[in-house]
């Protein structure tokens, strides 16, 4: 301790019982009652700093998060809950921080109010000093005289204000340096490696992970864990080759193979789920660190997207989290323009139409009233008569031999095309919204934003187009889409029924929907 300080703080009849087991503590308060009468804003400032420094020692002591606690208010509220200060005690540090803060904000210069905060921080010194080291102040607090003159101290106060100002940044230093304190210096999706480099195998997407710790602990990285937003599974034909059948396959297993890998689950599985990686990392005190995590993708023929962030978990409690990443595997699957959509939608009209010519003449050489297609169309199976190969096919399902069956889609085409459109707009919105919504995102999902963007711009116009089916088939006979031929329908079992490639309404890319499909057929049925 300096001589101008020894001086002043051995001065106080007040604070001098503070000097042994904290000097700033015993700094601050005699300062505050030297300036209380000639300056009384500058002694409700150290007396706010005098508060401050307490609670800050206390919720050390009681292993508090100081992070979780930076400003007075809190500390006060969390040392209140937590049973460490008792009410009284909460009161004097609320009224000494509120003259602070007024003191410094509004520079009232109310004598009378600086010298009841003086008071209040012998108080509160008095039940610390007491907490602290079980001794009990026997005397109470004494106002000093007014001065007359100039303060003994004047001389000296500016090397006693920078020598307090050192101890306080002394404490602020030991403080912030106790604890580990990490940050995410960086995140970086890399390209998808081949095979050897990093000893990563294909259908996976690795983060470099790059952090620093800023406090003075190590920290122990024990847990990731990554919450995934969204996923979307982004097939290149999914908004054409609108087909009344569904190619089957399987997605295969995932192999991990990296030090620290995740495997990510399907996209139809995947938005709003959580997923826990165990780390086994530690940075030293002022260290820094960089590892790969890898996330695993489902092998597909698919472009697989997912909007993500993680959260890394060290020691007891610390807690830091990523900024929000679009991931894609495998990269450069484009979106097609709105123009194939519109065809894809026009040869859906133009197979409805030659189904319905298939029906009519199916029912003419039988002998049989025809449907009424304008007026009072069918809307199930058993508005027809049974046994009409034109609507149920040669019984082999779907197959690239020719033969086909209808779906529901054919008996509500103005709804299937209302859904249709509506499934486009969904499709192209939450592509649009993993992509701006991510702060890192895969170079490759960028070149998609601008197609996605403009499909939706045109889905307007494509719905106007498409108010009414019939409407929509007569546009196949425009020379901009000109009506393809087709094989007439059969007349006999086995015979081969117009062409394969009119379009389904009803397609359904999820693994829900392709087991539905599979559901409805008959077992013979399934290609």
């Amino acid at each position: 301790m300096t001589d101008q300080l020894a001086h002043l703080v051995d001065s106080s009849n007040n604070f001098r019982f503070l000097v042994e087991p904290a000097l700033l503590l015993a700094g601050d308060a005699a300062m505050a009652e030297l300036y209380m009468d000639s300056d009384p804003d500058a002694s409700m400032s150290k007396a706010r700093r005098f508060g401050e420094t307490m609670a800050k020692r206390l919720i050390e002591q009681a292993g508090m998060d100081h992070k979780k606690n930076g400003e007075q208010f809190r500390r006060i509220e969390a040392l209140a809950r937590a049973g460490i200060i008792p009410q009284h005690v909460q009161q004097l540090f609320h009224e000494i921080r509120k003259a602070g803060n007024e003191a410094v904000h509004n520079h009232s210069g109310d004598r009378r109010k600086a010298r009841a905060v003086v008071t209040f921080c012998f108080e509160l010194g008095a039940w610390w000093y007491q907490a602290e080291t079980g001794k009990k102040i026997s005397h109470t607090y004494t106002p000093p005289a007014t001065p007359t003159g100039p303060s003994p101290f004047q001389d000296a106060l500016k090397d006693i204000e920078i020598q307090l100002a050192q101890l306080q940044a002394k404490f602020d230093r030991f403080n912030q340096f106790r604890d580990s304190d990490l940050e995410l210096s960086a995140v970086t999706l890399t390209a998808t490696d081949p095979p050897g480099e990093y000893g990563l195998l294909k259908g996976s997407v690795v983060l470099d992970l790059k952090l620093r710790n800023i406090g003075g602990q190590p920290a122990i990285l024990h847990r990731a864990t990554f919450h995934i937003r969204d996923a979307v599974s982004l097939w290149p034909d999914y908004l054409v080759h609108f087909r009344p059948y569904e190619e089957l396959w399987l997605r295969g297993a995932l192999f991990a193979s990296a030090t620290y890998n995740l495997a990510l689950p399907d996209p139809e599985e995947a938005a709003g789920s959580h997923h826990n990686l165990d780390l086994s990392q530690e940075i030293g005190p002022a260290g820094t660190d960089r590892f790969h995590i890898q996330l695993g993708i489902p092998p597909t023929m698919d472009t697989l997207i997912y909007l993500l962030h993680f959260d890394l978990r060290y020691n007891a409690s610390g807690t830091i989290t990523s900024p929000a990443i679009a991931v894609a595997h495998p990269p450069g699957s484009q979106l097609v323009t709105p123009d194939a959509i519109r065809r894809d939608l026009h040869e859906f009209c133009q197979a409805v139409h030659e189904v319905r010519d298939a029906i009519d003449r199916e029912m003419t050489a039988r002998g049989l009233p025809l449907p009424d297609w304008h007026n009072n169309p069918p809307t199930s199976r058993a508005d027809l008569p049974a046994n009409l190969l034109a609507v149920d096919g040669n019984g082999l399902g779907f197959s690239m031999s020719g033969a086909y069956q209808v779906n529901s889609a054919f008996w509500n085409p103005q709804g299937s095309l209302t859904q249709r459109l509506q499934d486009i707009q969904n499709y192209c919105t939450r592509i649009v919204n993993v992509i701006t919504d991510a702060d890192i995102c895969h170079e490759s999902l960028l070149w998609l934003l601008g197609p996605a963007q403009d499909i939706l711009a045109q889905l307007p116009a494509l719905r106007a187009e498409f108010s009414a089916p019939e409407k929509a088939v007569a546009v196949q006979n425009s020379p901009r889409f000109p009506r393809r031929q087709r094989q007439a329908p059969p007349t006999a079992r086995g015979q081969h029924l117009g062409n394969l490639d009119a379009p389904d309404p009803t397609r359904n890319t999820t693994k829900a929907g392709r087991n539905a499909v599979n559901e409805d057929r008959h077992p013979e049925d399934t290609p």
